[in-house]
């Protein structure tokens, strides 16, 4: 998926498959194919259907249409957008609870909605980049500042704002209650419905993804069976019998896993898309307050993440308010490591050096976010801390030429 330079069959058959469409130039249109070459007619349109089918058991796009459109009870067509499918979703979680869902309500936009944070990168070439990423970031903040309409307080902080909370400025706030980093006040007395939603959906794709990993590793062993069985073979026959079923599980055992990780891409989608649905105003349940405050906490916690990390690279390289993050893009942030290396890794191997950051520094720099991340919570009164960040890459050179422009 992504951007193309054209979106006609012949060019996404092409971009997928490496084929192309049947060539029919010589006739100038497809009414003379028709009267001229009938057969070669024929064939043109079978060749558009096989190609379809192909970039569809290549891509699954619509057999993930199916399980969004499935998981929402919604039309196909809706299954491509945000509002109507969690509109949908939220209506049959009230009706099931006897909670009468509210009517429509025109709400317009007072401005823009204040986005995600996206740092002008340190452009150049740097060596030893590691990237850190932040799971699933809107989801798990509006499940931990347990964002819903209903827990919405109509009080809010004044004055907040994300530079003074960077310098650990204190806001006092009602009891049972927690502060998006905008001041707005969410009670912590009951979870919202919104945020049990995302926990359910978080929950089945967490059980889904651990029976497809068992399924893969069942996989693999059949693979490797399979393998040791055919070299054992000298015979040159082609064997029936075990060795036949165990072929016809391994496709089985592929459909399988196919089938889960479309549903497991279905859920992580639907959750991804809420915030999207949140900040549409013509979303049943749009917000403002809630938008902005999941973006602004966004940046709250990433720009957290980035004080910390300067902190500590500043201390191990024996430096002062030098800025050791390249590039922050949302929910991610990338680490020059070169400093680090020529001061304490000089001279050896480049296996020796990733295996170092991977094994020491990654893991220590994790436990430093995590303690960073239980220290926000506790500042703006969450019952829990759900934002982990996690080690992703270790590159042994990073360019940027500007926002988002990059290469590893």
């Amino acid at each position: 998926y992504g951007t193309q330079e054209s979106y006609k069959l012949d060019n996404i058959a092409n971009v997928v498959l490496g084929e192309r469409k049947l060539d029919y130039s010589e006739y100038g249109s497809l009414q003379s194919l028709y009267k001229e070459n009938h057969q070669k007619f024929v064939d043109y349109n079978i060749r558009d259907v096989q190609v379809v089918q192909r970039i569809e058991e290549k891509l699954g796009l619509l057999t993930l249409c199916f399980e969004v459109a499935y998981k929402g009870l919604t039309n196909y067509k809706d299954s491509f957008g945000s509002v109507i499918v969690w509109d949908s979703i939220i209506y049959n979680d009230l009706k099931k609870k006897n909670i009468a869902c509210p009517g429509r309500k025109v709400t317009k936009k007072d401005g823009q909605i204040k986005g995600a944070h996206v740092k002008d990168p340190i452009c150049g070439m740097h060596e030893w980049v590691m990237s850190f990423d932040l799971n699933s970031l809107y989801p798990h903040i509006i499940m931990q500042y347990n964002m819903s309409p209903e827990t919405v307080i109509p009080t809010k902080v004044d004055n907040v704002e994300v530079d003074d909370l960077l310098e650990d400025k204190e806001y006092k706030r009602p009891d049972n209650s927690c502060m998006a980093a905008t001041g707005q006040l969410f009670s912590t007395s009951k979870s919202g419905i919104i945020p049990q939603l995302i926990a359910n959906l978080y929950n089945e794709r967490s059980t889904i993804k651990k029976e497809m990993i068992a399924k893969s590793k069942n996989k693999e062993a059949t693979l490797a069976h399979l393998s040791n069985a055919d070299n054992n073979d000298h015979t040159g026959l082609e064997r029936g019998g075990a060795h036949g079923n165990q072929k016809v599980d391994l496709e089985q055992l592929e459909k399988d896993i196919a089938k889960l990780d479309t549903k497991q891409l279905a859920l992580k989608i639907l959750m991804n898309t809420l915030y999207g649905a949140l900040s549409n105003e013509y979303f049943r349940y749009f917000d403002p307050r809630i938008a902005e405050g999941v973006t602004l906490t966004g940046q709250y916690v990433i720009r957290s993440a980035e004080k910390v990390v300067n902190e500590w690279m500043n201390k191990k390289c024996e430096t002062k308010r030098v800025d050791y993050v390249v590039a922050i893009d949302t929910d991610s942030l990338y680490i020059n490591f070169g400093p680090f290396v020529k001061k304490h890794l000089a001279g050896k191997s480049k296996t020796f050096i990733l295996d170092t950051l991977d094994k020491a520094v990654g893991p220590r720099l994790e436990k430093l976010f995590k303690e960073t991340f239980e220290s926000l919570q506790e500042k703006t009164g969450c019952k829990t801390n759900l934002m982990k960040m996690k080690r992703e890459v270790i590159a042994d050179k990073g360019i940027w030429t500007g926002k988002k422009h990059y290469m590893l």
